[in-house]
């Protein structure tokens, strides 16, 4: 099950919430959908469900488009909405039988069904309590589990660990993991440890476009680099002529006593670079090491670079 995104744009009005925007998500993967508020996220995840349509391009499911096929597709789908609405009076299995009879109309299936998802989301010891009467993580099992009930075989997910103690949070991200063996998943999040943590590959959105999209694993290194540069003495004016070096993007000072640090980030290590120089100016190196520019570091750049330009 594949997820395409062609030349999308959605308006609502004269608000552009999504602006020519184009992905795949492949089968199989677990794909991170990160931005700040307003990004575009949930709008998305709602073109992919077939709540709402493109203004202009095309969505498509394993091939078909949302918008002549939006009822095949649904049944494919397990759609987990933020802050996910359940009527708190009703028992677990109750819930569960009540959402499922929209995809299942045998109660011999029915039933296997929900055995089998009160089993993958371990709620064996809450399925006959009032959904009110549930902690938050009990109550965001049951929501994933309603998602599964028909076995669909993609899995969007918006914000799942919202509002959990760090308990819950690796509880939840566990559960994730474990469906991901059978099921292609799409999880929006602003929580950056969460992509790291479960996801191959990081969609990032910033004012409905996307402005970045790679695994994890090469988007963490982007390319880039910070050089933590010591010298002794006074010496901010250094940062001139480190910044006019080619491959040098942001340069930052600070005066430590009687000496001077640098960070300066760089779309390659240059760190021999930096000592070369600093030795034909005679300039005394107390300490040069470098660091890979974390997943934190590249959303920031990515999306205040947005917002400048």
């Amino acid at each position: 099950m594949t997820i395409e995104f062609q030349d999308v744009t959605k308006r609502f009005g004269q608000s552009k919430a999504l602006n020519n925007v184009s992905f795949t998500v492949e089968r199989g993967e677990i794909v991170g959908l990160l931005g700040p508020n307003g990004a575009g996220k949930t709008t998305t995840l709602r073109l992919i469900s077939g709540f709402l349509y493109p203004t202009r391009g095309k969505v498509l499911v394993s091939g078909q488009d949302t918008r002549n096929h939006a009822r095949e597709i649904r049944s494919q789908l397990g759609y987990l909405p933020e802050n996910n609405p359940m009527y708190e009076d009703m028992k677990v299995w109750e819930f569960l039988s009540f959402i499922g009879q929209v995809f299942l109309y045998r109660p011999k299936k029915l039933r296997r069904a929900i055995a089998n998802v009160v089993e993958i989301s371990s709620l064996g010891e809450v399925v006959n309590k009032n959904i009110g009467t549930l902690s938050k993580g009990f109550r965001q099992r049951v929501g994933l589990a309603s998602c599964l009930v028909h076995d669909p075989d993609i899995l969007i997910l918006d914000e799942p660990t919202s509002g959990l103690d760090p308990n819950q949070v690796i509880e939840i991200r566990n559960l994730i993991k474990e469906l991901s063996s059978t099921k292609t998943i799409l999880l929006s999040t602003h929580i950056l440890p969460e992509v790291s943590a479960i996801c191959q590959k990081v969609l990032i959105m910033n004012h409905g476009e996307v402005v970045a999209d790679s695994a994890v694993s090469v988007l963490s290194k982007s390319g880039e680099t910070k050089i933590h540069l010591e010298i002794k003495g006074k010496h901010p004016e250094l940062s001139e002529q480190f910044k006019i070096m080619p491959e040098v993007m942001t340069v930052s000072h600070k005066g430590q006593g009687p000496n001077t640090s640098f960070v300066i980030t760089a779309d390659k290590d240059i760190s021999a670079e930096i000592s070369e120089y600093c030795l034909m100016k005679k300039l005394a190196i107390l300490s040069l090491f470098h660091e890979e520019v974390s997943l934190e570091d590249v959303f920031r750049r990515l999306t205040h670079k947005n917002v400048e330009n």
